[in-house]
């Protein structure tokens, strides 16, 4: 943690040198973290068999995320927003997710009110949408494998969309014009009517073409500036 605080200020000066700057901190969430210091599979044996155990858990890493979160935006000069990464949550039932996230998680983006709050979570996890829309963030970047029509239709305008372009199939492996066709399909289902941010869903893959990242923005680009009566882009 000292080492990655240092990094953050070496790099804001150099940014700042250019008129930029770091505007977001990033940490992943409880069930996460818990699941790196105890082991999924006991994780996963004490949600079902020892939850009141696994609750004192999470809260213990929640208030580290918490106090992590808070050093991380004290070492840059404008910051906007946070990032949190728990993709471990869509792995268990509404019911527990209701008994033992949806607290940490609410704790979570609650403390950070005033700033733009992001949820990243990958797992497939319709079952948990209307719960998940409570939990206070403003963006939720989901997995590409849950369609965006329904997605929005679960969490209406209680958040923001921001995906869905498969990252690796399509941005690292696709083409151009792949890419550009499932930009323009995800705008058609989530645009209208406004909340959604287009981007390849879960993040931009490691050895994604640059060609492929401009398409995106192209597609993007064109629906933007395109007559779309009665809508909202």
């Amino acid at each position: 943690m000292p080492l990655v605080l240092r990094l953050y200020r070496a790099m804001e000066d150099r940014l700042q040198a250019e008129g930029l700057g770091i505007r977001m901190v990033c940490a992943r969430g409880p069930l996460t973290v818990a699941s790196w210091v105890v082991g999924m599979t006991p994780l996963m044996r004490g949600i079902a068999k020892e939850p009141e155990l696994v609750s004192r858990v999470l809260e213990m890493m929640t208030t580290s995320i918490i106090r992590w979160l808070h050093a991380q935006l004290e070492v840059l000069r404008e910051p906007e927003g946070i990032m949190l990464l728990d993709d471990v949550v869509g792995l268990i039932s509404r019911r527990h997710y209701e008994a033992l996230a949806h607290p940490c998680l609410r704790r979570i983006f609650d403390e950070f009110a005033g700033l733009v709050r992001v949820y990243h979570n990958d797992a497939p996890c319709p079952h948990l949408l209307p719960g998940l829309a409570e939990a206070n963030f403003d963006v939720l970047n989901f997995s590409h494998e849950m369609d965006i029509a329904m997605v929005k239709a679960q969490v209406g305008h209680r958040v923001a969309l921001m995906g869905n372009v498969p990252p690796l199939h399509v941005g690292v492996r696709g083409t151009p014009a792949e890419v550009r066709r499932w930009a323009l399909e995800c705008l058609q289902k989530g645009a209208p009517g406004g909340g959604m941010i287009l981007s390849f869903g879960g993040g931009v893959s490691p050895g994604t073409p640059a060609e492929n990242i401009d398409a995106l923005l192209e597609a993007a680009h064109a629906w933007s500036t395109r007559s779309q009566p009665g809508e909202e882009d």
